[in-house]
């Protein structure tokens, strides 16, 4: 069973025929296929039956009638006297109009089984099967094809099917509205006279109950009040009771003894009720046809209204049965109607064709309306000792995690989870401000091997400093011996007469005799590169340190990178400093890493160290422009690739074992430096800042590192939320994998803008509060 749209659009008028398409689709959107059709012009005889029909329902106007101007004069009497005292006359009426329907059924059907109708009859018969649930959207733009009496064709009424002919002209998108609480419902109760409205506004209160709010009603209001309310009410469903009529030009409806109403009166307010959430216009009172005629062309989702003249007894039975089918049994609104208006069949031996007047309209974009689906829901209340349970579990998770992090349990993994969100940031343009002077396979075989004479590298830094460079670092360790003495004379003079040449030395190499002290504080920093012990990768960039006395470059306090970038950015009118505590560029602080960082627990923190803000390399996997020494000496590189950048000298050859792991792969040191460089002018001049943590106590106070605590204990929260407001278990699984992804990505996203969030920590806390939420509460269930 599965339930379908069926559409049926009418194109032509009654006198010149009617052209008919069809298209049917399952509600959930299949599209089931079509067909198309053409209705002749009906016989006269069927629209003078409907004339009759209407005639001889309304010849008798009983006390009670919804129709304006009830007591129609026959003679010197009214309807009510002539009711009294001719009871005879009204069974008479009764049988009449039953012939008359009878008559009126007879014709419509036999309009309908014309031959050139049978391709969409066909259609139908084999798409829709009689336990199929069905809309019918009859769509014309013509009243006098709308007033025919759709409920009588057999195909709708054949037994078995739930059916329901819906008029409609208009395809409006639905217009979303803020959900409310409750569905709330204005009342309009009109002129009484004749007939008690204040029983509909009974039937109201005590179906619905506590399921709708029911505002205040409207009785016998002026027409400001009833504007007034459309206006500022906010509303979903629009009811009246009373008296209304069609005449020529429109639908009216009666608000008090000496006022009545138009639609086009209301034009501005019911547009803004509409814009407002107004899902449901009903007119439970005669001869609706013109008022949902207008209705329907302010785009109302829905309206309800009565075909005819019809007795309060009938009107007030719909609107009962009506809502316990809609709000109370959940059954969507076209069957809800359905439903109650077959119901009335019941009444008919006193109010004959009594089923025939509920007529439904509806936009030809909604969707089925559903009474659930117009408010929202509360949320389902669980045991209070429930919700504790859960909650507490969140707290014991980031507890626990936190305990396993502070002994360095978890540091392998934040390490590694580290690493792989590093090489997953986008790649980066290169850094022009650098300059690689790489010494190849090439070059060694050319200028001298396993290391080159002072005097080459003399003539190369000669030719440098022609085209005026900020810095120029030498990476490649020298020794006393490597050349003549004038050479390495002539090289150390070089050095001296240039303040921004950098050279290296390290803990276990010593820098060459011939530098003054002078020379070793200022132009002498150490390369060494400190890996981390587990892994021995390098993620830390040391920028100063207090070396040990029995170092071999004792009197080099500043890192080599840190001494180039320092000749940068002097030129720019940001020196170095440390009055903050912390190495200091302009306004760029480089805060020392604590013992404990984000994953690192048990850092030395004895030399002044960041974490080394890699920068992705660029599709060609380079980081800085890059030239062979030879390029140098032979004069081929433009100057302007020279002019105010830093410049970084350093072998590549594969002959000298100069690697280091990264979390970009094994890595030259030359590389590495010029990372570290790269890093640290990037932080300064593009706001490309040092990688940051969360904040944390300071090392005085234990290190404690409460923002990652508040980030673990927040994605336990959402695991929480998981575990109570998702009650299927695959479901919340499901939610949870969603929910790590998330995670993974945000971390992603942080990082790439420079800051390490505990990744691992945070898909722990998700997952092992999820358990231990789903052990509680199942514990709870047992007992």
């Amino acid at each position: 069973m599965t339930d379908k749209l069926v559409e049926l659009t009418l194109l032509g008028d009654l006198d010149r025929g009617i052209g008919v398409t069809v298209k049917i689709r399952a509600e959930n959107g299949q599209d089931l296929g079509g067909a198309e059709g053409w209705l002749p012009p009906p016989s006269p005889d069927l629209l003078v039956q409907y004339e009759r029909w209407q005639s001889i329902l309304q010849s008798l106007a009983l006390p009670g009638t919804l129709i304006k101007g009830k007591a129609i004069a026959k003679g010197n009497f009214t309807i009510e006297q002539q009711f009294e005292s001719h009871q005879r006359q009204r069974d008479r009426w009764c049988r009449d109009c039953e012939l008359a329907a009878r008559e009126l059924s007879n014709l419509m059907n036999s309009w309908l089984e014309q031959s050139e109708f049978i391709p969409i009859v066909n259609k139908l018969n084999e798409t829709v099967s009689t336990c199929d649930p069905v809309r019918v959207l009859l769509c014309s733009s013509k009243p006098q094809v709308k007033k025919l009496p759709w409920n009588l064709w057999n195909w709708l009424d054949r037994e078995g099917r739930q059916a329901e002919a819906i008029l409609s002209t208009t395809r409006n998108s639905p217009q979303p509205a803020e959900l409310r609480r409750k569905v709330r419902i204005l009342i309009i109760l009109g002129q009484s006279e004749d007939i008690n409205p204040a029983t509909d506004l009974q039937i109201l209160i005590d179906t619905l109950g506590d399921c709708a709010e029911i505002m205040p009603p409207l009785v016998s209001p002026r027409r400001q009040d009833v504007n007034r309310c459309l206006w500022d009410a906010k509303i979903d469903i629009l009811f009246f009771a009373g008296h209304s009529q069609t005449d020529e030009k429109s639908g009216k409806f009666y608000i008090n003894e000496t006022e009545f109403i138009r639609i086009e009166d209301l034009k501005y307010a019911l547009e803004e009720a509409r814009k407002n959430g107004l899902k449901l216009a009903i007119f439970n009172s005669c001869d609706g046809l013109g008022l949902a005629r207008e209705l329907e062309s302010l785009y109302i989702p829905n309206l309800i209204v009565m075909r005819d003249i019809v007795h309060e007894r009938v009107a007030q039975q719909f609107l009962r049965d009506f809502l316990r089918a809609f709000a109370i049994a959940k059954k969507p609104l076209h069957l809800a109607v359905w439903e109650a208006r077959r119901r009335l069949q019941g009444l008919e031996a006193e109010f004959p064709c009594a089923s025939w007047m509920p007529v439904i309209f509806q936009n030809s974009s909604e969707q089925p309306q559903y009474w659930q689906n117009w408010f929202i829901a509360p949320p389902r209340h669980r045991p209070r000792n429930q919700g504790n349970v859960v909650m507490l579990s969140s707290g014991i998770a980031t507890f626990l995690i936190m305990l396993a992090r502070s002994l360095g349990i978890l540091e392998p993994l934040e390490l590694k989870a580290y690493d792989f969100l590093i090489a997953q940031r986008p790649p980066e343009a290169i850094d022009e401000r650098l300059l690689v002077v790489a010494v190849d396979e090439t070059d060694l075989k050319r200028y001298g091997t396993p290391l080159l004479s002072n005097a080459t590298l003399t003539r190369v830094l000669q030719i440098l400093q022609q085209n005026q460079p900020r810095a120029i670092g030498l990476d490649i360790f020298r020794a006393d011996n490597s050349s003549t003495k004038s050479e390495l004379a002539d090289f150390i003079a070089t050095f001296q007469n240039n303040p921004n040449f950098i050279h290296v030395c390290a803990q276990n190499i010593p820098p060459l005799s011939g530098f003054s002290e002078q020379q070793i504080k200022e132009q002498v920093g150490f390369a060494d590169l400190y890996p981390d012990e587990r892994d021995n990768i390098v993620r830390r960039q040391p920028l100063w340190q207090t070396p040990s006395p029995v170092s071999d470059c004792p009197n080099s306090n500043y890192a080599f990178s840190l001494l180039l970038a320092q000749r940068y950015l002097e030129i720019e009118n940001k020196p170095l400093s440390f009055d903050t505590g912390n190495l200091q560029f302009g306004t760029t602080i480089f805060k020392r890493l604590s013992p404990r960082t984000v994953g690192y627990q048990k850092l030395n923190g004895q030399s002044g160290e960041i974490l080394l803000n890699f920068r992705a390399p660029d599709r060609n996997g380079q980081i800085a422009k890059t030239v062979p020494l030879r390029d140098i000496l032979d004069d081929r590189i433009d100057p302007k690739f020279i002019k105010d950048k830093i410049i970084l000298i350093g072998v590549t050859a594969p002959q000298l074992q100069d690697e280091r792991n990264t979390p970009y792969g094994y890595q030259r040191g030359l590389w590495i430096h010029t990372q570290m460089v790269s890093a640290m002018i990037s932080a300064v001049e593009d706001n490309r800042k040092p990688i940051w943590v969360l904040p944390q106590f300071s090392h005085q106070w234990g290190d404690i590192q409460w923002g990652d605590a508040l980030w673990i204990w927040f994605w336990s929260f959402l695991s929480v939320g998981i575990a109570r407001f998702i009650p299927s278990r695959w479901v919340s699984l499901l939610a949870g994998c969603v929910t790590m992804g998330f995670s993974y990505k945000i971390s992603l996203v942080i990082l790439t803008a420079g800051g390490w969030m505990p990744l691992i920590p945070s898909l722990l806390s998700l997952s092992l509060t999820g358990l231990i939420a789903s052990y509680a509460v199942s514990q709870l269930k047992q007992k």
